[in-house]
């Protein structure tokens, strides 16, 4: 289950060192605006867990009840190579992170962003939006990263292992891979509207594929350093 938010969340509540580093990079800005109306393409996160929702005067005990590290369940750096895919690189990296809470390290697998990204957008830099890619891995799924981890997870759970492209390429494809892709599908996604949504989605293992600056990222963690809050989030630069 992954969560998307398109609202706006106050800076200094949002990331760790995230407005620095994209001063520094040379990058596409691959996060297009969306297209849908709030609550079309998935259900509310502030309804469906309307119980679970952790107001601010709490995170501090949560935090250190949870002690939350979903970070480590991260296997795989991403790397878009210079392509406007940061959307389906985030997408891909949340599917990541709950296959590896579910399934195991010895089972982690990467998934190839082209594989989802080119029926969402128009060229390999054109972009493409945040909820056109989680209703793709909700509708479809994705095929691994081609490398030899993935091809051992392949062979173990008596997939085709010839069903894996590359992590950059725009348009490819390989015969019969739709097959394959249902094996790495989500069951649900859910949009964000307000920043204890955000952050309750945080602590309770969610992934949350998110727009910041014209850029796509996944925010992994709650994080507290120096008296304020903030997102720990993981890149594909």
């Amino acid at each position: 289950m992954v969560a998307i938010s398109d609202t706006p969340i106050p800076e200094h509540l949002l990331d760790i060192d995230f407005v620095a580093a994209g001063k520094a990079a040379t990058r596409l800005l691959g996060c297009n605006p969306r297209t849908d109306q709030p609550g079309v393409s998935c259900p509310f996160f502030g309804e469906v867990f309307r119980d679970r929702i952790i107001p601010r005067s709490d995170w501090d005990s949560y935090l250190e009840q949870l002690d939350p590290n979903f970070g480590r369940l991260d296997h795989y750096q991403h790397d878009q190579d210079g392509e406007g895919t940061c959307t389906g690189n985030a997408g891909c990296a949340s599917v990541e992170q709950k296959w590896a809470e579910k399934y195991g390290d010895d089972y982690a697998i990467s998934l190839s962003p082209p594989s989802v990204y080119q029926f969402c957008a128009r060229s390999a830099n054109s972009g493409s939006t945040t909820n056109c890619i989680l209703k793709r891995l909700r509708d479809h799924g994705a095929v691994p990263i081609q490398n030899e981890q993935n091809r051992k997870v392949l062979a173990t759970l008596e997939l085709d292992t010839s069903h894996m492209i590359r992590e950059v390429g725009w348009n490819q494809n390989v015969r019969g891979m739709e097959d394959t892709m249902s094996q790495f599908r989500i069951d649900e996604f859910y949009e964000i509207r307000n920043v204890d949504e955000f952050f309750s989605a945080l602590l309770y293992g969610f992934p949350i594929l998110y727009g910041r600056a014209g850029h796509a990222i996944k925010g992994t963690d709650l994080v507290k350093r120096a008296g304020k809050y903030a997102c720990k989030y993981r890149n594909s630069w």
